[in-house]
């Protein structure tokens, strides 16, 4: 819940955090997830009516987030998509760009934890340029070794943190360096269904990966009557 605010909106108590114009914006219940209209310019997360206090308002919403990763049934895979049904809806997400999108918010985010590799890859002579742009990523250098990487990884393949460092220079916007990154590491980004949808809805924009890919629809029982009348 970095960045994240709360506030009193709406006759209750919601956690949000501001979007821009261009972001679809949604909410998270213990029913599910659905678009949101109002109030303008914000993402709403956790709505709370009543006057509940903060901490009983968070352990009851972990409570249902808990119960969702858990739901590991009803999960197809057809080849690069996943499928789950969400009440009256299905839920259509392409598993490649929702890594990449997952994987180029948490770098730009930054100040994550990192973790030490359980063998330190060896990179050789690096450039300052190249160093700091991989530190600035979250990855620490030591003597020619990478030895810590951003916990959200997990343990990617040293091939693929190799290629990252051929990829940078270390003067491209940090943005650009973000986007390098997620598209060089999301093939070792390992993730269980439940878990990539969990993450896909907490980022920014859950519908669209870095280069505006679509990456998840949503067919409702009114779309599957039109289909099969």
């Amino acid at each position: 819940l970095h960045g994240w605010e709360f506030k009193r909106l709406m006759g209750g108590k919601v956690f949000y955090k501001r979007v821009g114009r261009a972001t679809r914006r949604f909410a998270i219940t213990p029913r599910g997830f659905f678009s949101l209209s109002h109030p303008k310019g914000y993402n709403l997360l956790l709505l709370v009516e009543g006057d509940v206090g903060l901490r009983d308002a968070l352990r009851g919403f972990v409570r249902s987030l808990e119960g969702f990763r858990d739901a590991g049934e009803g999960y197809i895979r057809l080849g690069n998509y996943i499928v789950k049904a969400l009440g009256d809806e299905l839920l259509i997400v392409h598993e490649e760009r929702a890594k990449f999108r997952i994987l180029y918010e948490s770098f730009l985010a930054g100040k994550s934890r990192r973790k030490k590799l359980l063998v330190p890859v060896e990179l050789g002579d690096v450039d300052v340029h190249s160093a700091g742009a991989l530190k600035r990523l979250g990855f620490v250098i030591r003597e020619g070794f990478l030895v810590e990487v951003p916990e959200f990884l997990g343990f990617p393949q040293p091939a693929a943190l190799k290629s990252l460092l051929k990829a940078i220079s270390g003067v491209e916007r940090f943005e650009t360096l973000a986007m390098r990154a997620a598209e060089i590491l999301l093939s070792s980004f390992t993730v269980s269904p439940s878990e990539l949808i969990l993450r896909l809805m907490l980022c920014n924009n859950p519908y669209q990966d870095p280069t505006g890919k679509v990456v998840l629809r949503k067919i409702s029982r009114e779309d599957l009557e039109e289909m099969l009348p």
